[in-house]
C-alpha cells in the first residue's frame, strides 16, 4: 500500500483508541472526499476496496500483531474479495468501516467488512467479504502460528453463518442428525449430501441454515 494521509490517519487513530479484542468489530470513521468520486458524484466502486485495506490495517494494528509482521517480515496478500453495493456514498458524507474477524482456517483468515453513514448506522451502505493469508520469507503462514506468535494465546474460531460462508465462497455447514442408540461422533462437516449420505449410510445429512 502507498503511504497516504489516510494511511497516516490510521496509524495514528489506531494506536490512539488502543488495544481491541481480535474477534470484536473495530470501526474506523471517514469522510468522502472529491478524490473518492466517480463521475457520477458517487464514491467510486475500487475506493470501496482501497478503504478496506485501510480499515484491516487499522485491526491489525489493534489487536497487536503489527510488531510480529514487522519483526518477520509478513505481508498480508488477499487471495480474494466480493462486494454487496446496497447504497450510495456522495461528497463529503461521513461513513464507518467495521471491520470483524469472522474465522479461520488451515491457510486463510476471513473478514467482513461493513460500510455504514455514521448518521444511519443501522442501513448498511455495502457489505465486503476478504480472504487473506500472511506471507513471510519462508512462504505461507498458517493461522493458527499467526495467533500463536501474535497474540501468545489460543482464540476460539468463530462461528460463521451459512450466508457469510456463501460469500467468502465457502462450503455451507451440514448438520447430521443420529438416530436412537446409534454411537457416533456428531459435529460439522462441509461435505455435500451426496457424499455425506455415501459416508455415514446409517445418518441423515441436511444443510444447515
Amino acid at each position: 500500500m502507498k503511504p497516504s494521509a489516510r494511511l497516516l490517519q490510521v496509524i495514528v487513530g489506531a494506536h490512539r483508541r488502543g488495544r481491541l479484542d481480535p474477534l470484536s468489530e473495530a470501526v474506523t470513521q471517514w469522510r468522502v472526499l472529491p478524490s473518492d468520486l466517480d463521475l457520477f458524484g458517487h464514491m467510486n466502486n475500487s475506493r470501496y476496496l482501497a478503504m478496506m485495506d485501510l480499515a484491516r490495517i487499522d485491526l491489525l494494528i489493534r489487536v497487536g500483531l503489527l510488531p510480529d509482521v514487522v519483526r518477520n517480515r509478513w505481508v498480508v496478500p488477499l487471495g480474494g474479495a466480493s462486494f454487496d453495493f446496497k447504497g450510495a456514498l456522495k461528497l463529503l458524507e461521513r461513513y464507518e468501516i467495521g471491520t470483524r474477524l469472522v474465522g479461520w482456517d488451515e491457510r486463510w483468515f476471513y473478514f467482513q467488512q461493513e460500510f455504514r453513514r455514521v448518521k444511519e448506522p443501522s442501513r448498511p451502505v455495502g457489505v465486503g467479504y476478504v480472504k487473506a493469508l500472511f506471507h513471510g520469507p519462508q512462504g505461507s503462514v498458517s493461522p493458527a502460528h499467526v495467533i500463536e506468535t501474535g497474540l501468545g494465546r489460543e482464540l476460539p474460531r468463530p462461528d460463521m453463518p451459512d450466508a457469510v460462508r456463501e460469500r467468502l465462497g465457502l462450503p455451507r455447514r451440514v448438520s447430521i442428525s443420529v438416530p436412537s442408540g446409534t454411537n457416533a461422533y456428531i459435529g460439522r462437516a462441509s461435505m455435500p449430501d451426496a457424499r455425506m449420505a455415501a459416508s455415514f449410510p446409517g445418518l441423515t445429512g441436511s444443510l444447515a441454515g
